[in-house]
């Protein structure tokens, strides 16, 4: 898992399974020379171009996942594009991913 982060938490992502931090502050991901992945996730709202940037990092026939900007893919490489909308709930919080492959980390909004 490649993951981006300030300096401030490079750790707590590594410590979250990251395998590699790019450290987004000093580095676009675009810039970071990454080879490429199976699945992009994007959390934060980018521009349209700049989801077409993080699009470029993805393998054929992979896939981007987006919380915040809809994208488009790419067809003619395969790459698919999906929009994911997270809706709080604590009925819902029990749905997590295998055990040992992700873990999620939820703070309490105060």
């Amino acid at each position: 898992m490649i993951a981006t982060a300030s300096p401030r938490s490079a750790g707590a992502v590594r410590s979250l399974g990251a395998h590699e931090v790019v450290d987004y502050t000093a580095t676009p991901l675009t810039e970071a020379g990454i080879e490429p992945v199976d699945v992009l996730v994007n959390l934060v709202r980018t521009s349209d171009s700049e989801l077409a940037a993080l699009t470029e990092l993805v393998r054929d026939n992979g896939i981007v996942v987006s919380t915040a900007t809809p994208g488009n893919g790419d067809p003619a490489r395969g790459v698919r594009a999906s929009s994911v909308y997270v809706h709080a709930s604590r009925a819902r919080a029990g749905c997590v991913p295998r055990p040992g492959r992700a873990r999620t980390l939820i703070r309490r909004r105060r």
